[in-house]
Parts: C-alpha cells; structure tokens; sequence
C-alpha cells in the first residue's frame, strides 16, 4: 500500500521550531496549542514575517521529527509499504528539505511539494 504522510505538523515538530525562532529573535515565549494558526495569530505581522520570509531556511530544515516518527516510518516500510511525503514547502528550501528527508528517512519513495496555503 502507498501511504501519503504530511510532513509539518506529523512527523517534523515545525511549530515547536516556529516558536523556538520567534523566541530567539523576538523573546515571545508562545505556549503550544492545539489551534493551527495560534502562531500567526499570536505574533506581529513583522514577527510573523522576520520568520517565514526571514528565517525560512531554519524553520522547514532545522527543526526536530517528533519522537517515534522516523522508527513509524522504518516500519511502514519494513512491512513492505510505499512512503510519500506531502509538505507545503516554500521553493527557496524544496531541495535541501527533500534531500534532509531522504536521509533521515531512508528508503522512503519520494517528496511531494504543494504550494504552502493549498489545502
């Protein structure tokens, strides 16, 4: 079976990183949530956008997987299974984030990119 898993948010921590980011350029010590869009709605619009314009290359490459999410996918595959990954990955950092996936998730099938805001 090809199972499609969604990178941010499922295997890779991108909101521990995001707050992680605005906790060092700006102090904002913002709590996890469970709302998807607490970050945006937590920060300054210059916030915000000194991350995603300006630190895009540590936020979608520098963060950490959730623990367990790289052994999960060693047993997909294991038990025979196609992994996909799906990520709405900026163009600036497609490569270098696929390239960080293949590695760190070996034997996976490939990355799909779709354009970050698409559903």
């Amino acid at each position: 079976m090809r199972i499609g898993l969604d990178v941010d948010g499922t295997v890779y921590d991108w909101e521990a990183n995001c707050r992680a980011i605005l906790k060092r350029l700006h102090g904002l010590d913002l709590p996890v949530s469970s709302e998807w869009d607490s970050i945006y709605n937590s920060c300054t619009d210059d916030q915000w956008n000194s991350v995603w314009y300006g630190a895009r290359h540590e936020l979608f490459t520098l963060g950490e997987y959730y623990p367990g999410s790289q052994k999960m996918v060693k047993q997909l595959l294991d038990n025979k299974h196609e992994v996909v990954f799906i990520t709405a990955t900026p163009k600036e950092v497609r490569s270098i984030r696929a390239s960080l996936l293949f590695v760190d998730f070996p034997g996976i099938m490939g990355v799909i990119f779709i354009e970050p805001g698409s559903d």
